[in-house]
């Protein structure tokens, strides 16, 4: 009996001005996942005009044949999220992995090896599970093994599992998919929408901030704590 290859897909959240920084992104990743579930639209809290991404940007994007452009504006960061997950339900996505618009994957990516690695975690259990890739020196949440059985919080870096309930925090030492990396900065962006995006960030974790609390006291990977990095003395996770 032959065995169906496995679906992996890719959620892509974005609100761009930079065509240049999406194609990036996309570039890296089109050839090697089935669908790109694209979901744009302006973050709430983010202080803009225009509710979608500029029209070279989803002109480019609707050129893509794997993507699937979702519009989702003036939302919180954690429900454009959701909207992936809601896809990967919608086509039964087996593995989903999450690139953001200022990211791509390296040219050093083996991706035979990737799937290869992917087929094994599969076929071990049929529960959810968070993988790590690495992004400079950690290994972030990224790759999502049985995608539709996770959920965003109220948050946009604290997970749930539809299983049994359970919460997992963003941190950098999940277990890992070996050979792929992310790499991303935001160079191709103009200082214009550098500016906004920090202003964006700070009201953010403003807002974040009670939930990521709550969160942190419950989640499966909680660690002693130890002193928190901040921004303008806001906790960043």
């Amino acid at each position: 009996m032959i065995k169906d290859p496995l679906s992996l897909d890719c959620g892509f959240c974005f609100y761009e001005d930079s065509l240049e920084t999406v194609k990036r992104s996309i570039e890296s990743i089109r050839y090697h996942v089935r669908y790109i579930f694209a979901i744009d639209g302006k973050f709430e809290f983010f202080e803009a005009d225009r509710e979608l991404s500029t029209t070279e940007v989803r002109e480019y994007l609707k050129s893509v044949p794997n993507v699937i452009l979702i519009d989702c504006p003036n939302r919180k960061e954690n429900e454009k999220r959701q909207k992936y997950f809601d896809k990967a339900q919608d086509y039964l996505s087996d593995w989903l992995i999450i690139l953001d618009a200022d990211e791509y994957i390296t040219e050093s990516a083996d991706w035979d090896a990737v799937h290869r690695e992917l087929d094994k975690e599969y076929d071990r259990e049929t529960l959810p599970k968070l993988y790590g890739i690495r992004i400079k020196k950690g290994f972030f949440p990224r790759m999502m093994r049985r995608p539709y059985l996770i959920q965003y919080t109220k948050t946009h870096n604290f997970f749930q599992f539809k299983t049994d309930r359970s919460i997992y925090k963003s941190t950098t030492d999940f277990s890992p998919i070996h050979n792929i990396e992310i790499a991303g900065n935001d160079k191709l962006r103009d200082k214009e929408y550098l500016a906004k995006s920090l202003d964006y960030q700070v009201r953010l974790m403003a807002y974040e901030k009670p939930f990521k609390e709550e969160y942190r006291r419950v989640a499966k990977n909680t660690k002693p704590a130890k002193e928190l990095y901040t921004f303008e003395g806001i906790p960043m996770v």
